[in-house]
């Protein structure tokens, strides 16, 4: 390695990653419109309660626009006892995942088609019937995008329901312009008592460590409230369920779906102890290559986080273990080997029979081979700037050919490695060369 590109690149004052971090009044807002979320939802539940109890209209009418009240009391009194019992019993619980629980969030590239997105997910417990749940999905999808619309009117924002996955919230600024940023809100289904045994159990030890703290209790009910407010400790009751105890309602599927987001988060903050921040970095470096590369599509985020996984834990089995790689080193490894990773599809590392993270689904040849030819031009100019170069001004250039203007144009923050640094270097891979137009499959 010619050129130690680390402080350049990275979250130092001067680094990209810290010129493209979300400012605090954006991370502000987001958990704002988060609390705001949560705080309608619930009280949406609790309506559904009331009226399961009273059969009183106006509990509906409250929570969603008069255009949906209708519908959805005509989908509630459609129900049998059961299912009625059930709802009157479900109360929602959040967690918090994705790229804003990793630490990965980047700036928006090209706005407004990439927004910043925090993801928000929905659990519900609920009665289950031979391993599945109780209640139809399309009646929680009807819930939650009916209250999430009427809480994007009042607040002067929109909804949109065209994702499969989740229900989304596009956020605008108090004077009606773009905030660029979004919520997504998927939904989950839970055993109802499976948590609760759960949760009895979590509540007595919560109960021992407040007392040991100090803190008085002398009523159930008040452990009880304090106990509800502590989101971390709500969050950690989800993230102890079984993979097979999560399901995720889909759109476009007739039932619920087994799918559980704890384990790639798990998975992922397990592999950052090991590989430490730069693996942080790096996955937000693919990130922001990929933002600046196509204004929409392209690898998914989670696709290139666990490349960069894959590539750091490959690369640290051929190594020393005691030498630290650092971001150049890191990013020039996950370069190099992101278009054969691409070629050979991306599967899940925490189950191997979900579908591939890459290629989707909906991928067609023409957008992997245009995606194939950009990773190749990430390998081929990463190696440029870092083992190439000439100078420090045309590594810095090398770099901005796939990283866009935001990468700051300061060659005085490109180094020279010391010499340990340079016997250590990872050999790279012939120069890589881009897709044929007759190219037929990934």
């Amino acid at each position: 390695m010619k050129y130690d590109a680390s402080e350049l690149l990275g979250t130092s004052n001067k680094g990209f990653l810290h010129r493209i971090d979300p400012t605090k009044e954006q991370r502000a807002f987001l958990v704002n419109a988060q609390t705001e979320v949560r705080k309608r939802l619930k009280e949406a539940f609790e309506s559904l309660s009331s009226f399961a109890a009273t059969q009183d209209r106006e509990n509906l009418d409250n929570i969603y626009l008069d255009s949906a009240s209708e519908s959805i009391y005509a989908s509630l009194v459609a129900l049998n006892e059961a299912q009625l019992r059930d709802l009157i019993r479900v109360t929602p619980k959040f967690k918090t995942q994705g790229s804003y629980s990793y630490n990965t969030m980047n700036q928006p590239c090209q706005p407004p088609k990439q927004q910043i997105d925090l993801d928000d997910g929905v659990y519900l417990p609920v009665n289950m019937v031979e391993d599945s749940p109780i209640l139809r999905k399309d009646l929680f999808f009807q819930i939650v995008d009916n209250c999430l619309d009427k809480l994007a009117y009042d607040m002067g924002w929109e909804f949109s329901s065209k994702k499969d996955t989740c229900s989304r919230i596009i956020l605008n600024n108090p004077d009606g312009t773009p905030a660029n940023m979004h919520l997504d809100i998927p939904l989950y289904a839970i055993p109802r008592q499976r948590y609760e045994e759960m949760r009895t159990e979590r509540l007595k030890a919560y109960a021992s460590r407040k007392l040991d703290d100090g803190v008085q209790l002398s009523e159930a009910s008040a452990l009880e409230s304090l106990y509800t407010q502590d989101e971390k400790e709500q969050e950690e009751l989800i993230r102890l369920l079984k993979s097979d105890e999560v399901f995720l309602a889909l759109r476009n599927e007739e039932h619920w779906m087994v799918s559980d987001p704890a384990k790639i988060s798990d998975w992922f903050k397990h592999q950052v102890e090991i590989h430490k921040e730069p693996l942080r970095q790096v996955s937000r470096l693919l990130k922001a290559w990929r933002d600046h590369s196509f204004d929409e599509g392209g690898p998914s985020s989670v696709s290139l986080m666990v490349c960069a996984v894959e590539t750091a834990c490959k690369k640290l089995n051929e190594q020393n273990h005691q030498i630290p790689l650092t971001l150049s080193e890191m990013l020039l490894n996950a370069a190099t080997a992101l278009p054969s990773q691409l070629a050979a599809g991306v599967e899940n590392p925490t189950d191997k029979d979900e579908k591939p993270m890459y290629p989707r689904k909906d991928m067609d040849v023409i957008e992997q081979k245009r995606i194939m030819n950009a990773a190749l031009d990430l390998a081929k100019h990463v190696k440029l700037a870092i083992v190439d170069a000439q100078n420090e001004q045309e590594s810095v250039n090398y770099l901005r050919k796939v990283f866009g203007h935001r990468l700051p144009n300061s060659p005085e923050l490109i180094g020279v490695p010391n010499y340990s640094d340079i016997a250590r270097t990872t050999p790279v891979s012939q120069e890589p060369q881009v897709i044929a137009d007759d190219m037929h499959s990934s």
